[in-house]
């Protein structure tokens, strides 16, 4: 809150400005606390606006990694992407982006509130015009100053100028007449992540799931965060979620494939890469984690070794000429030459196999194809009686019959 209320001294200073009153609170008093938000909403817009020479452009972020994936940013909810790696590679390719619009409705606005100003807002933040988006917005929160969805688009629109302070205080301001505005606990989850505070982004992706079960970006995110930890059990079950929501988002489907890969599951994870440059054929992220799935998986149903290796180095050769980041297509060029040793080794290796296949095939062969000797017969000599008289000539004289002995 101290950083709202310095926000909110500088929106009063910015009334001041423009003449509404001479003292730090003349114009203010009687004003209700809302409406003092309200104000300050609609002044601090030509503080800042007027201020355009100034502006940082926000960078776009980490690039997504083989095993993580793109997320889902604020209006022009694109990638940006979040460190981590697989456990044994990781490499990267931004996403791109495309309108909010797209990945999840906008909320209907009902009654009499400033639609007209607020369909501007968006159409100017679909094409990339931050500063329009806020001047419409201004002129919406001069006609209702609760009016959220005005804020909300407000809120991103500063942070796609890099103003992520303003647009943390303008999504309090937000949260705090809405408290279920899910795109303001999304977007400072973004924020938290430009901040490097992990378990602040997670938090609020998950509020944001909780608040509103049925958008999208938040699902998504909060996978993306779960595969930043790890928890690929959570990331499959969030981003099977932002799947179902998100259905034409190819970086819903990147991202699945990338937590069924962590989670060993590498049909799922084939299956979901490939539903990804199915949506967009140019794909570079999934180019490279299909790469990395055929190269690192021990084996892959109906496939040899070397038809893995194969498609490794296609889809990273593919990722390749895709990529126009050095560092990333360097990155790449290393698999690919890992791949290259690898699919040389499985290759020998088949060679060696089939060559002592065939040396004993051909021992076989001779063997089977000498001539077959009969066995040795053993002569066997026919055994005399025992009891034989001896042959004539003997020197014996056989006795004369009745003659003793």
């Amino acid at each position: 809150m101290q950083r709202a209320n310095e926000i909110l001294t500088q929106g009063v200073r910015g009334i001041l400005t423009h003449g509404v009153g001479g003292s730090l609170m003349h114009g203010v008093r009687g004003v209700s606390t809302q409406g003092v938000r309200g104000i300050v909403l609609a002044s601090l817009l030509t503080a800042v606006v007027g201020c355009a020479g100034q502006q940082q452009q926000p960078t776009t972020g980490r690039r997504v990694q083989a095993e993580q994936a793109a997320r889902v940013g604020p209006g022009d909810p694109g990638a940006t992407g979040a460190p981590a790696g697989s456990a044994t590679r990781a490499a990267g390719a931004e996403a791109a982006s495309s309108s909010e619009a797209n990945a999840a409705p906008m909320p209907e606005v009902r009654g009499a509130k400033p639609v007209e100003q607020l369909e501007a807002a968006r159409a100017a933040e679909a094409r990339g015009a931050h500063e329009e988006a806020i001047e419409h917005c201004k002129n919406a929160l001069r006609r209702d100053e609760k009016f959220t969805p005005a804020m909300e688009v407000m809120a991103r629109a500063y942070f796609r100028l890099g103003k992520r302070e303003f647009a943390e205080s303008v999504c309090e301001i937000a949260l705090g007449l809405e408290p279920r505005s899910a795109r303001c606990h999304n977007l400072r989850g973004l924020i938290a992540l430009r901040d490097d505070d992990q378990a602040r982004a997670l938090a609020q992706f998950q509020k944001a799931t909780q608040v509103d079960d049925r958008y999208g970006p938040a699902w998504l995110n909060l996978g993306a965060q779960y595969l930043e930890v790890k928890n690929y059990k959570e990331a499959v079950s969030a981003l099977e979620r932002a799947v179902g929501l998100l259905p034409q988002r190819a970086e819903a489907q990147l991202n699945l494939g990338a937590a069924h890969r962590g989670a060993g599951e590498v049909v799922k994870a084939m299956q979901a890469l490939t539903r990804a440059l199915q949506l967009r054929p140019d794909y570079a992220a999934a180019y490279f984690n299909l790469g990395v799935l055929y190269l690192d998986a021990q084996s892959f149903p109906g496939m040899q070794r070397t038809e893995q290796l194969q498609a490794a180095l296609l889809n990273l050769g593919k990722f390749k000429r895709l990529e126009s980041v050095r560092e990333q297509t360097e990155l790449a060029e290393g698999f690919i030459q890992s791949a290259q040793r690898e699919l040389e080794k499985e290759r020998r290796r088949i060679e060696r196999a089939q060559a002592t296949k065939a040396r004993e095939a051909e021992k076989a062969a001779r063997k089977a194809a000498e001539p077959k000797q009969e066995p040795k017969q053993e002569a066997a000599e026919p055994k005399q009686e025992a009891a034989q008289p001896k042959a004539a000539g003997s020197n014996a004289v056989a006795p004369a019959p009745g003659a003793k002995p």
